[in-house]
């Protein structure tokens, strides 16, 4: 029995999944941010491991997360096709118990032993590395679940509805990241282990966090079960065990359409920006976390000094009853830190706890706000999009977060939480509306039998992104900490004069942030000019969402008749520029068309923007030779490249100028010739009044390049029928 795609989102399989894969984003980010704040506590304040500071950690903990998409993408993509999807999903469900349990272990080891200091301080680092090993563990996990998840959607959803599909799965996702960093950072901050100001550990309970975790885990293989048995996409794929074969033919595949280059380079920018700007925030936050306890320890080591002043002489009873003043033993000769008295102490821990979790809260709710700002980004702009890929977003989202991250960079200076916490919300928020047309972009135009193949190459990419983001943080960092003079480290902060000097170099350290933050927008705006020079249509899709509101509630028909890839003429019946934005908001391949001899004054300013862009082809007459040979030129070397052209052929048959045209293309060289239609659809009857919002592009079949006249306005003009002129029923709507 074959699987059929739902053309509702209430479908089991398309919820099973939206639901196991909820749970599975959960576990990652909550994973992830606990074993950098638990990372943190052990390897540098407790166990003082000599190469770790907190850059590294932070550096490490993120590479161990992405870095299986560097290594195992290749044989991701291969499984995802081979093998039912659903089953791929339930396997990487299960295994994500297994890693969940591990972690748990990680949790318990500080408690295994009451003995000695070196022994908690070898379980401390034993217990901190295996966990990170839990981090690498989820990123495998995901690296395999990504392309499943992803290559699924357009099998098991309609074309109609694949990008509120997309924009809701999105949305859930991040929702569930903004839950699980909150869930890790809150649950973490009130269940961590403490270290005194006298070096000692006291272990609590983390080991709920992997509990909780751990339970999570197994409701998400209930759900994966939901999904539907389906056949495998490409069962006949080989398995090699080198990696650089799946690859290559991936990257191959993934030329052949410059849609889908354009699709994955955008994604890896999403990823390059998610984890550079995590980073960042992770970084002003443990920074302030610094900060905060290194003031606390030198608040406890002046205590601690002014009771070894009124110590030092003190009444000492001899032995015949007379009484003399002699010096009371203090600390170790050379000892660097005095010892708080133990009431005096625990004073001093209960605030520096409060001020602890104070921080990681805030670590964690920081990081939160991007992911709820993208969910709901992601959300709305599945609705914009309505049932058609709407790259006109996609400027709109890069534009805003160039500008947000720069008013970030300018508030966090000023210590504003209001307007830092708005800044990250709308971060997330244009975050969201540029990443989702260009998912639904590499859904829709990945070949059906290699679907998760080109998830899996996209993952590649996304990992490298991931991994310059890393570079780019870690130098950046190094660099402004070698120019700032920031050069001493919690293990320097040995005595009173030295912890003064730490923390002075702390509060100097919080001129960073807003440094990285503003490098983020400087490298939002290249990467932003970048897409635009590929795709100067971009900025036309956007200008004309924006002025034309018409145009927002388009309908998209049979879009699946539009080839990924190939020279193409598109012959239609617009005849104005208005009608031609609103075929090019349907398809979503670089076009250029014929600018129509007469262009109204409202429209001027679009027209100009377009011929500006080097997007429309000069309308010439066949009378004036020299315009009608660059024209042809023109749109004949457009067609070289595999892009389309359209051009205007009449309102109910093609006129001969338009088949002079078409001859003059194909002429110069060989395309293929694809009708697309604009208007009502169905069109009504005459005893019918017209309804709003019919209004529709509609896709014909792919015509030869010999095609005649006829052929071809047969192929256009059959969609103008009414439906009781013809005996053949109209076909079912498609949409992308």
């Amino acid at each position: 029995m074959q699987f059929e795609q739902s053309k509702t989102l209430a479908s089991r399989t398309y919820i099973g999944l939206v639901l196991s894969q909820f749970l599975a984003a959960f576990n990652d980010q909550a994973i992830h941010i606990v074993a950098i704040f638990y990372a943190s506590d052990m390897l540098i304040r407790f166990a003082q491991v000599s190469f770790f500071d907190q850059k590294l950690v932070l550096a490490v903990v993120t590479g161990c997360f992405i870095s299986p998409f560097f290594l195992f993408s290749p044989w991701a993509g291969v499984l995802a096709d081979k093998f039912s999807k659903r089953s791929t999903i339930i396997f990487w469900k299960v295994t994500e118990v297994g890693i969940t349990a591990l972690a748990l272990i990680a949790f318990l080891l500080p408690h295994a032993v009451e003995v000695g200091a070196e022994s908690a301080r070898m379980l401390a680092i034993i217990s901190a590395f295996l966990l990170i090993a839990c981090v690498f563990m989820m990123g495998t996990h995901s690296a395999f679940f990504v392309p499943a998840k992803y290559g699924v959607m357009p099998e098991i959803l309609h074309t109609s509805v694949l990008s509120r599909g997309n924009g809701i799965l999105e949305g859930t996702s991040f929702v569930s990241n903004i839950l699980g960093t909150s869930f890790g950072g809150i649950l973490y901050s009130s269940l961590k282990s403490t270290v005194d100001v006298n070096g000692v550990l006291h272990p609590n309970r983390e080991w709920v966090i992997g509990a909780v975790l751990l339970g999570l885990a197994v409701i998400g293989v209930v759900f994966s079960f939901l999904v539907r048995k389906m056949p495998a996409a490409a069962p006949e794929k080989k398995l090699t065990w080198n990696p650089l074969v799946p690859l290559k033919g991936s990257f191959q595949e993934l030329g052949r359409s410059r849609s889908l280059v354009l699709a994955t380079i955008g994604i890896a920018f999403f990823t390059f920006m998610t984890l550079y700007m995590r980073q960042s925030l992770l970084f002003e936050g443990e920074t302030d976390k610094d900060l905060a306890e290194m003031q606390r320890k030198l608040v406890a080591m002046q205590k601690a000094e002014k009771n070894a002043t009124r110590s030092a002489f003190k009444p000492v009873v001899q032995a015949n009853g007379a009484t003399s003043t002699g010096r009371v033993a203090g600390p170790a000769s050379g000892s660097p830190v005095a010892t708080l008295p133990e009431g005096e102490l625990t004073t001093v821990e209960d605030a520096a706890m409060d001020k602890s979790q104070e921080h990681e809260l805030r670590i964690a709710m920081l990081v939160a706000f991007i992911g709820l700002g993208v969910g709901i980004g992601c959300a709305v702009a599945g609705q914009l999009s309505g049932n058609r890929l709407e790259l006109g977003l996609v400027p709109i989202g890069g534009i805003g977060m160039a500008v947000l991250t720069l008013a970030l960079a300018a508030a966090t200076p000023l210590h504003l939480p209001g307007v830092t916490i708005a800044c990250l919300i709308l971060i997330g928020f244009a975050a969201g509306l540029y990443i989702v047309p260009m998912y639904t972009l590499l859904q829709h135009r990945a070949p059906k039998e290699s679907k998760g193949s080109m998830v899996a190459v996209s993952n590649f990419l996304n990992v490298t992104g991931g991994l310059v983001a890393i570079v780019v943080f870690y130098c950046l960092t190094l660099g402004l900490q070698a120019v700032l003079g920031l050069s001493m480290t919690n293990k320097d902060a040995v005595d009173i004069e030295s912890t003064q000097r730490y923390i002075a170099q702390l509060e100097f350290a919080q001129r960073i942030p807003p440094l990285l933050f503003g490098s983020a927008s400087v490298i939002t705006v290249i990467t932003l000019l970048s897409l635009i020079w590929q795709r100067p249509d971009f900025l036309v899709r956007t200008l004309s969402w924006i002025r034309i509101p018409s145009r927002r509630y388009v309908r998209a028909v049979h879009a699946d008749h539009l080839p990924g890839r190939g020279p193409l003429i598109v012959v239609t019946n617009c005849s104005d520029i208005r009608q031609w934005m609103h075929v090019i908001a349907v398809v979503d391949r670089y076009t250029r068309f014929v600018m129509p001899q007469t262009i109204s004054p409202e429209d001027q300013r679009l027209a100009s923007f377009s011929r500006l862009l080097g997007i429309t082809l000069p309308d010439a007459s066949p009378s004036d030779p020299s315009q009608w040979n660059a024209m042809l030129e023109s749109g004949a070397r457009s067609l070289r490249e595999g892009n389309m052209v359209g051009l205007y052929v009449g309102e109910s048959t093609v006129s001969a100028s338009a088949m002079e045209l078409i001859r003059g293309l194909q002429s110069r060289t060989s395309a293929d010739i694809l009708p697309v239609y604009y208007g009502e659809y169905p069109p009504h009857s005459s005893e019918e009044k017209r309804i709003s919002g019919r209004t529709s592009v509609v896709i014909g079949e792919r015509l030869p390049a010999d095609a005649t006249a006829e052929t071809i306005g047969d192929g256009l003009f059959k969609f103008a029928v009414p439906p009781e002129a013809t005996q053949d029923a109209l076909p079912a709507e498609q949409g992308v």
